[in-house]
């Protein structure tokens, strides 16, 4: 098998596959647009390469499918998380100081135009009208918009500590923990993993639809879908959840669990095997198949090992 995890990498381990006969896997992990106008001609060439293509999100599916890739080669396997590791990642201390007596909107992201910051920061002067304990925070690293967004800010009149650019921050997990809520604001996603850590953390999530993030979050269970260009609805969302801790509570406990049962890491071996299997099954590599077999039936010997080891004696003994 070769897995071209990155869709640039497909231009290569494509040629490489075909040339030893190998099961080709090509992944995407954006909309499908952006690799597509990424990598231009080389990438629809690239497109003819795979056997089967796993996306991590639904809405690349879609890109795919529009662009004459057939349906039967694209399985969808969503992002997962890992939570153990993030929630030991949360009990970090976090090094930069916030405001300790404000309800905490935090927008995580690189700094990017397709990020569109520039609606959190109108969505979030609207609702200081209504909600002065509202603070904002944005945690990502520069790729050219910190400038004009601290004008932005600015001409809003946004100025700390009603609203604070961290800059890139190594402490994600940490950040959301001590956060009140997330939004997110981009113009294009494929599966947003800041969602996946702000259910995790246990954020109520406020999101345009865009990739995605309209799948995972369920909205008025999990958190709230606005339009992206409605900053009103979007500014009515921070000022509701400020105002009601019960309500982020319930939200947040809700999007907690449904990051537990659909999002597991744990999961992720198992599903990624399912999909070689269905496309070794679809190409007929019977001997491919047999291997894949074979791994699942490890694995699971493997597992039931574990569970044994760590629950003790099978049989209770009664004095």
């Amino acid at each position: 098998i070769v897995l071209a995890s990155q869709f640039g990498d497909l231009r290569f381990g494509g040629i490489a596959g075909r040339c030893c006969n190998a099961l080709i896997v090509g992944g995407v992990r954006s909309n499908g647009w952006y690799e597509l106008r990424t990598y231009g001609w080389l990438g629809r060439r690239a497109l003819r390469l795979a056997h089967g293509f796993v996306t991590n999100s639904h809405s690349a599916r879609q890109t795919l499918t529009s662009q004459g890739v057939k349906s039967q080669k694209i399985e969808v396997l969503p992002n997962v998380i890992d939570l153990r590791d993030f929630d030991a990642r949360s009990a970090l201390p976090f090094p930069d100081s916030l405001p300790a007596d404000r309800v905490i909107v935090a927008a995580v992201g690189s700094l990017r135009p397709c990020k569109r910051f520039d609606r959190f920061l109108e969505a979030l002067a609207l609702a200081r009208r209504s909600e002065t304990a509202l603070a904002g925070v944005i945690a990502g690293a520069d790729y050219g918009e910190r400038r004009p967004l601290l004008e932005r800010a600015k001409a809003l009149g946004l100025t700390p500590p009603d609203l604070i650019f961290l800059g890139e921050c190594e402490r994600v997990p940490a950040l959301l923990t001590r956060s009140a809520m997330l939004v997110l604001t981009s113009d294009y996603e494929g599966f947003p993993n800041v969602i996946l850590e702000a259910m995790a953390a246990r954020l109520p999530v406020i999101t345009t639809p865009v990739g995605d993030a309209g799948v995972i979050v369920r909205h008025g269970q999990s958190g709230y879908v606005v339009q992206p260009d409605d900053p009103q609805s979007l500014a009515a969302a921070m000022v509701k959840l400020a105002r009601s801790p019960s309500l982020r509570t319930d939200l947040g406990r809700a999007g907690r669990k449904r990051v537990e049962h659909e999002y597991p890491y744990e999961a992720l071996l198992d599903r990624l095997l399912w999909v070689f299997r269905r496309f070794a099954d679809r190409q007929r590599k019977s001997c491919l198949l047999e291997m894949l077999e074979h791994g699942v039936l490890v694995r699971k010997t493997m597992a039931n090992d574990v569970a044994m080891e760590s629950s003790g004696p099978l049989v209770s003994v009664q004095p």
